[in-house]
């Protein structure tokens, strides 16, 4: 999302914070939410949780909200929001919040800052799934290694919620169905797939609240009975009765990988077998990943020093010595105008490196060329020392590189990844890259047919 569209985004909910007028039906819907949400933190908030981040604080503003739940298992309480309105009036009702002006998509915080991220019904407010991967990698980022994340999200496995998702803005504002914009969300086994690209352990998945929020608002409900039609999360329909999808997850710690159960273990294994005999013999296939440069985060900052730079042609033989048959490709990459970004040890050494091509991309793996928009770069044969492995000199290279191509009038970065690399894909994830199509080839004999398809952006996954 560009700049702007973010401002338009903050833009809005101050407006919305500083024009809300509750009513006996906003209460109601508002203590039944406050009610589930509870309810769910007494079954997963760990008893001492630290400290915590809650993503947004539009509960706590309009109606009671969570913070004094959180504060009661916590030593400190951090809560987000983007309308500087919903932020004054969240710390005037709870003086123990430490509240501050912040988009989830571009946190403020150090990584590793939080033992605990809650987020409830925030992430379901944006137009694409992008912005959404977007967020929950910050999250994932700024929790500590071993943290937790509470997540809940509109479940569009729900009929009502698929239906209202699938009317137009100007009939819900006419109908009055919903008080705020609502955006693309998951169902139960897109969380999944989502954290799981996030670089984050899904523990447990669960749908709540079980009454329709319309027929909450339309009666103007505020019966603590309500919490008995919960009783439906532990039902076979749970997932289309909930009209949220809830998920547990944490924080691997660090050289852990992101594993499912066993049968998805090898029903991989498998696909990984099919995919490499195709790539042998007549198909390959690459995802096509695209990075915004625009909503980068903060530094990345690695725990050993290191130097950042492009690199020049002399610098072929010190290629050559970090990766042995590095120096002959170089030779070839720089004649075609492709340049390489490298990490450099205190001692010279250099440690980690990322090439970059303008222009044109030579997409090696499946023999083509992709031409490449203006404001467009294209990153891909990374590379780093086992000796910095695991202390963040790559993910550190990466954001340097794509902040001096910024620098340059670069908007977005590209790559191309092989769907079965589970590292790969777990790797760009991380960095922010969000699928926009795919780039392969069909060998028949001595023929070759070469595609490149990009998607429309904002398809829902389930």
């Amino acid at each position: 999302m560009s700049a702007n569209g973010h401002d338009r985004d903050a833009a809005y909910w101050e407006g919305l914070a500083v024009s809300w007028s509750p009513t006996r039906r906003s209460a109601a819907l508002r203590a039944y939410s406050d009610q589930v949400n509870r309810a769910l933190l007494d079954r997963w908030l760990p008893s001492s949780a630290g400290v915590v981040l809650k993503t947004d604080l539009f509960d706590e503003a309009v109606g009671e909200g969570l913070v004094s739940v959180l504060a009661a298992r916590a030593d400190r309480v951090v809560g987000i929001d983007v309308s500087p309105s919903f932020v004054a009036e969240a710390r005037r009702r709870n003086p123990t919040l430490d509240g501050l002006v912040a988009d989830v998509r571009a946190l403020p915080f150090e990584t590793s800052t939080f033992d605990v991220v809650v987020s409830n019904s925030t992430l379901d407010h944006f137009e694409t799934l992008a912005d959404l991967d977007m967020s929950l990698r910050e999250l994932a980022r700024v929790l500590r290694p071993e943290g937790t994340l509470l997540l809940t999200l509109d479940n569009a496995a729900n009929p009502s919620v698929w239906l209202r998702n699938h009317l137009p803005g100007w009939l819900l504002e006419r109908l009055r169905l919903v008080p705020y914009p609502v955006g693309v969300t998951v169902g139960p086994r897109g969380i999944r797939k989502a954290l799981a690209r996030a670089g984050l352990l899904v523990e447990e998945t669960t749908t709540v609240m079980h009454v329709p929020r319309v027929l909450v608002r339309a009666a103007g409900w505020r019966s603590p009975r309500l919490l008995a039609f919960e009783r439906a999360g532990a039902a076979p329909t749970r997932a289309l009765t909930g009209q949220f999808v809830a998920a547990r997850a944490r924080r691997p710690a660090a050289g852990v990988p992101v594993a499912g159960p066993a049968r998805n273990r090898r029903v991989a294994g498998l696909r990984r077998l099919v995919a490499r005999g195709l790539s042998a013999t007549v198909y390959r296939r690459l995802e096509l990943m695209a990075l915004p440069l625009d909503m980068l985060p903060a530094p990345v900052e690695p725990t050993v020093p290191v130097t950042y730079g492009f690199l020049e042609h002399g610098d072929v033989d010190a290629l050559e010595t970090l990766r042995p048959g590095l120096g002959a490709a170089a030779r070839d990459r720089f004649a075609h105008g492709e340049r390489c970004f490298a990490a450099r040890a205190p001692d010279g050494r250099i440690v980690s490196v990322r090439w970059v091509a303008r222009g044109t991309a030579r997409i090696e793996f499946v023999g083509c060329v992709l031409p490449l928009g203006e404001g467009e770069a294209f990153n891909f044969d990374t590379w780093s020392d086992p000796s910095v492995r695991g202390v963040g000199v790559a993910v550190a290279t990466g954001d340097r590189l794509y902040r001096a191509l910024a620098a340059e009038g670069v908007r977005v970065v590209l790559r191309a990844v092989w769907p079965e690399n589970a590292a790969g894909m777990r790797n760009a994830a991380l960095e922010g890259f969000a699928r926009i199509g795919v780039v392969g080839c069909v060998r028949i004999g001595r023929r070759r047919r070469y595609y490149a398809r990009r998607d429309a952006p904002g398809r829902e996954q389930r």
